[in-house]
This record gives C-alpha cells, sequence and structure tokens, in this order.
C-alpha cells in the first residue's frame, strides 16, 4: 500500500481505462488505435452502463502515497453484562446505533414464511436473534426478536450495474471488500449503514490492464480472486447522485479507500487474501423538474435518480400465536410476544402484549409500525429489574476443531426449503429461500425495508423434543436445567456444540432468566461470532450430514415430530 505510482503510470492507466470501454485490453491494440485516447474522455458525469462497458469518471491527476492503516477488530465479549461495554449488543456482540435501546427489554413478533406472497418480509434484518420453528404441514414460522436496534427504512441507492446476485466463490487469494452508504458523513462504515448494490468495480494492474470486472450485491460486497505478488489498483464507479465520503479516517477495514477525485484506490502491494478496500459514498441532491399534481396541491410522488420507491415503516408480516413462542419467550425477561391472534387455546397459554389485526382480504395485510416496536418495549419495562440478556461470549477468532462448510441446505419439507451459502467477503451466510413453485430453485431472501439480501453470522440448529397435540399444534421442550445437542456454523465452519439452559450464578440469585447459552459437552461457552444469529429448532430425531465427505455442503435434515394422544 505504500508504493507510489508515477504519472506516467496514471497515464497508462487512463490509456487502458478508454480500451476496456471496447472489451480490449490495450495489448491488443495497436500504436494506431490507442492514438487519440485522452480526446475521448467521458463526461464525469457518466453513468456506467453495464460491467462490460466500464470507463473511468474522473481524471486522476497525482496519486498520494498512502499512510498505513491499523485494521479495527471486534473484541471479545461476555459473558457477564459486565464484560461488555456500553453501547455493545449483549445479543451481537456489536455495537448499536442507540445505547438507550439497550435499556428496554425485546418485543418478539409472529412472521410468516408462508404464504410465500408476503415475502419478502419486513425489518426482520434488523433482528439480532430469528427463532424457525415448525408449525405443521410442512410450514415453518419465524419468531423475530428486536432488541437494540430499532428496525429502519433504507434508501434504495444503487450503482449503474446490475445487483450482483451469484454468491462470491473464493478460488485464490481474494482482494475486495465493500461499498456503502456513508450517512452521517464521517468517512466510517457506522452500524446499520447499509451497503450499495449494483456499484461497477473494475480491477486493474500496476501497467494499466483491466484484468477483472465486477459489481456489488444488495449488500454492497464485491471481490476478485488474483494473484499474490502483484500489485493492483482497483476503480470505483461515481454515479451522478453520490459521491465519494472522505477517506482514510479511521481504521482500514472500516473506512474509505476511494480517492474522493478519482474512484481509484492507491497502488495495492497484495501478498495474500485482503478485503478491507472500501468505498464510501454521500448522496448528492440532483435539481429535481417541478412534478404534475394528481389533484389539488397533491404532487406525483417521482424518485430521485437511482432510488426506488420507499416501503412504508412496518415490521411484518404478523401471524397467530404458537406455544414455541411462550417457551422461547420467557428466556427474554421483560419481553413481550406480538401476533396477530391465534388459537384461544394457545392464547390462554401464550398471552401476547400487543394483537394486531390488518385487513381481512390479505392474509399479509397485519403489519405494525415500526414506532410502535419502541413503545411496546418502554410500556414493558421494568425499572426494578435491569434489561440482561447477556450469557454468551463473542468472539471474531472460531474456536478450534471446525470441518469446512461452505454451504447449509435446510430441508424442512419438499416445498419448504432454504439454503446459507458463506459469503468470504461479508464473512457470513447468505439466505436463500426455494421459489414456492419451482421448489428446487434458490433466490436471494431480502429484507422490505432495506432491499437487502439476508445476512448471518452464526447459523445455528437446535434439537429439542417436539410435542405435537394436533397436526398444527406442537410444542417444544426447553426447559431451565437441560442441555442437549445443536450444531453451529461460522465462518464457514461446522462446529458439534450443545444448547444449554443450567442456571448461573446470575440465574440463582435473581430468579430471572437469561437467553439460551451455547456450550461444549463440559458446559464451557462456545464463543459465537459477532453478529446476527438464526436458529433453527428441530426435533430431536432430525439430523445435519454432508452427503459428500469434505465438500462442505452440509444437509440439515428436519424430521416431523408424531402426534401425541394427549389434548
Amino acid at each position: 500500500m505504500n508504493k507510489k505510482i508515477t504519472i506516467l503510470s496514471i497515464l497508462i492507466v487512463l490509456n487502458m481505462f478508454i480500451s476496456a470501454c471496447s472489451g480490449q485490453s490495450s495489448e491488443n491494440l495497436t500504436g494506431d488505435e490507442t492514438q487519440g485516447w485522452a480526446d475521448n474522455l467521458p463526461d464525469s458525469n457518466t453513468l456506467i452502463p453495464s460491467p462490460e462497458t466500464f470507463t473511468p469518471t474522473f481524471i486522476p491527476t497525482s496519486t498520494p502515497s498512502p499512510t498505513p492503516q491499523p485494521v479495527g477488530e471486534t473484541g471479545d465479549y461476555g459473558p457477564q453484562i459486565g464484560d461488555f461495554p456500553p453501547g455493545i449488543n449483549p445479543l451481537t456482540g456489536l455495537p448499536v446505533t442507540d445505547p438507550s435501546m439497550l435499556d428496554l427489554p425485546a418485543i418478539l413478533i409472529s412472521v410468516p414464511l408462508f404464504p410465500a406472497s408476503g415475502r419478502p418480509q419486513a425489518g426482520i434484518s434488523f433482528s439480532p436473534w430469528v427463532f424457525e420453528i415448525y408449525i405443521g404441514e410442512g410450514m415453518t414460522r419465524l419468531l423475530v426478536t428486536f432488541y437494540g436496534e430499532e428496525p429502519q427504512v433504507k434508501p434504495r441507492l444503487s450503482g449503474s450495474c446490475d445487483v450482483r446476485t451469484e454468491p462470491f466463490t473464493a478460488t485464490n487469494a481474494v482482494l475486495g471488500n465493500r461499498a456503502w452508504s456513508d450517512e452521517n458523513g464521517n468517512g466510517v462504515q457506522d452500524p446499520n449503514e447499509p451497503g450499495i448494490g449494483g456499484i461497477c468495480v473494475t480491477l486493474y494492474d500496476i501497467t494499466g490492464n483491466a484484468l477483472q470486472t465486477t459489481s456489488t450485491d444488495s449488500n454492497g460486497y464485491y471481490g476478485f480472486n488474483v494473484d499474490p505478488g502483484q500489485t493492483y489498483l482497483i476503480d470505483f464507479e461515481h454515479p451522478a447522485n453520490l459521491d465519494f465520503t472522505r477517506p482514510d479516517v479511521g481504521f482500514d477495514n472500516t473506512d474509505s479507500d476511494a480517492d474522493p477525485l478519482t474512484g481509484l484506490t492507491p497502488p495495492i502491494v497484495f501478498t495474500a487474501t485482503d478485503v478491507n478496500w472500501d468505498a464510501g459514498y454521500v448522496r448528492v441532491e440532483l435539481p429535481v423538474e417541478p412534478t404534475p399534481t394528481v389533484g389539488p396541491g397533491t404532487p406525483t410522488p417521482i424518485p430521485a435518480e437511482g432510488i426506488t420507491e420507499l416501503p412504508p415503516p412496518e415490521v411484518g408480516p404478523i401471524r397467530s400465536m404458537r406455544l414455541p413462542y411462550g417457551t422461547i419467550g420467557k428466556f427474554f425477561q421483560g419481553g413481550c410476544i406480538v401476533s396477530a391472534g391465534g388459537d384461544p387455546s394457545v392464547l390462554a397459554q401464550v398471552p401476547g402484549c400487543r394483537y394486531v389485526f390488518g385487513d381481512d382480504s390479505s392474509v399479509n395485510g397485519t403489519l405494525l409500525d415500526i414506532t410502535d416496536l419502541r413503545a411496546l418495549a418502554e410500556t414493558n419495562k421494568n425499572p426494578n429489574y435491569p434489561v440482561n440478556y447477556s450469557g454468551n461470549i463473542f468472539s471474531p477468532t472460531p474456536p478450534a476443531g471446525g470441518l469446512p462448510a461452505s454451504q447449509v441446505n435446510v430441508f424442512w419439507n419438499y416445498g419448504n426449503q432454504s439454503q446459507f451459502r458463506y459469503d468470504p467477503l461479508s464473512g457470513a451466510y447468505q439466505r436463500f429461500s426455494n421459489h414456492p413453485e419451482h421448489v428446487e430453485e434458490f433466490t436471494p431472501q431480502t429484507d422490505r425495508l432495506t432491499g437487502q439480501q439476508l445476512l448471518y453470522d452464526n447459523v445455528i440448529v437446535i434439537y429439542l423434543e417436539h410435542i405435537a397435540y394436533a397436526e398444527t399444534k406442537i410444542d417444544i421442550n426447553l426447559e431451565v436445567g437441560n442441555m442437549g445437542a445443536a450444531t453451529l456454523f461460522r465462518d464457514g465452519q461446522i462446529y458439534h456444540i450443545y444448547w444449554n439452559t443450567v442456571a448461573q450464578a446470575y440465574e440463582q440469585e435473581t430468579l430471572r432468566l437469561r437467553p439460551i447459552r451455547f456450550t461444549d459437552a463440559s458446559g464451557n461457552l462456545i464463543p459465537l461470532k459477532p453478529g446476527h444469529t438464526w436458529v433453527h429448532v428441530f426435533t430431536t430425531a432430525s439430523v445435519v450430514y454432508e452427503k459428500s465427505p469434505g465438500s462442505g455442503i452440509w444437509t440439515a435434515e428436519f424430521h416431523a415430530p408424531l402426534h401425541s394422544t394427549t389434548p
């Protein structure tokens, strides 16, 4: 990163920029074909139509010599509440935007996966823990916890390339990482600042040859498979409605590296995988033509360039109460459950703090305004019992003893399947859901509020006894003082672990419960990766296996419970 690039090298790079526009490298052009290239540079506001026709948007005049920057690391936190610094969420091990939210209890919401017409669900990407639970007839439902972060509607910013939807596969050393929206303009990737999809990114060698072109995915991540021992430059496009934020103001893995004038990184002397090359963008208000009206004084809303119309600030859809919600909810002391009513016999055992009813004409029309989440949490706050959702430990360093796990195929039922594919750029698992009609086709599962694909740092399977009183009336056995088998996927690896509800000193002294802990067979805590967690609640008869040993592709196969004669 300290190697300087000469003006001559910059000119050569510009020469190659123009040749890349036609899909050719300069080594395939004759001397006559390269004459006059400086006269054909595009205007600085030219949008880039596709990776195949990528061209630079600014003329670089000089490249500063970069100063080495430290890489920020997430700390090791937990297990006690005092082990989490102020502002760190004990359910994620990550900082929150508003630390006062950590003083409010959790709100748990019943969110359906079926019917598929309700997808994408709204707000679940902001949940630190999501539980997927079997409800009968091959269907599952989500119990979505909201704690420490309030869901937000995010502007749908985009570049001029297609948003990359195919998972990135590392076949060599990897160079990359993320383009994001710097909403507060401080040059740092703060909590919940979204990535920007469809940003065109081109890789050049030091002599100016265009080597590879790609685009960012919906979460803003990009990557290249490259050879160590070479020097590279990365060029980020400059869309008309976005400017680059100020560079090099923080840790190297959380700041921006793009020159605000050129979109180029400094020369990268590449020795090994390096996913710290980011570009931050700030929105530019473009001139807007006067809009026509659709009624007296009512302007027709026209989204700004590069921004699609935003969804309403609601979470859901919300569906009926289920027995397992009460079993899981008791571990979130002070919290409450929101549902759209339910079977009277279920509601008698699992009362909710709020019942939300929507339009009877649509099963997907029941949603909750985001502001109601905080109001419910404030109403349920008990000043005599501070919220304490600690108990687990979080570490960016994966534990020893894992096996490769690049993909997890989750099979609940032929018509209800999902996949989690490990993304080495984000370091998390991308969630895919199967098509409701073409069940063997999988597409990215997104959040309606952000338009971005769901990412989970921990994917966990817990094996519990299920009691099926009827086909669609099923409970789970998750009593205090027990432990059982579980499977953890993190950092592209699989670990055989245990869920644990054995009372610790806190529980014994206060008689209050904390969330399920994850341990080894001896009760020693297993570190979760800082970030969000998806928990599959399986029966004890269910299995996780690798069809082809050593492939890294695992199948989590759910086996439905037998019906009980007990009412």
